[in-house]
């Protein structure tokens, strides 16, 4: 069943999206210590700050956008799609690079898959079209 989570301190509980949760809401919601289990595949997750244990979830087709993930544990099959999510695993191993010239390299990375791309929803693209910034792809 579909869960509506807005403006909610959910920190350090355990959600159990048992015996599914697709399409779920979290907007603007204390996430921090977390633990998600079971699919919430579809949910979105706007404005809401971490760091979250989605090891045991199924996080297929889940859209983030504005969240603070920094530390988050994710599962090791995230879906497709999930840029902002790669984008935080990315920044989450940069204090291991010792290196400061590939620390910032990777810092660019990261920031072109969370940051560069923005959703068309106009009726000319047929549907929802990803744009990638000149030149890099």
């Amino acid at each position: 069943m579909r869960q509506i989570h807005v403006n909610e301190n959910l920190s350090g509980q355990t959600l159990d999206a048992s015996p599914d949760a697709h399409e779920s809401l979290f907007w603007n919601c204390n996430l921090a210590n977390t633990v998600f289990i079971g699919s919430w595949a579809g949910s979105d997750f706007f404005n809401c700050t971490g760091p979250i244990d989605a090891r045991q979830a199924d996080l297929y087709a889940t859209y983030w956008v504005g969240n603070a993930l920094a530390g988050s544990q994710w599962p090791t099959d995230i879906g497709f799609q999930q840029n902002v999510v790669i984008g935080a695993i990315i920044k989450d191993g940069l204090a291991q690079v010792a290196n400061l010239a590939v620390r910032q390299s990777l810092l660019a990375v990261a920031d072109a898959v969370v940051g560069g791309q923005s959703w068309n929803h106009s009726p000319r693209s047929g549907g929802i079209m990803l744009h990638l910034p000149y030149g890099t792809g």
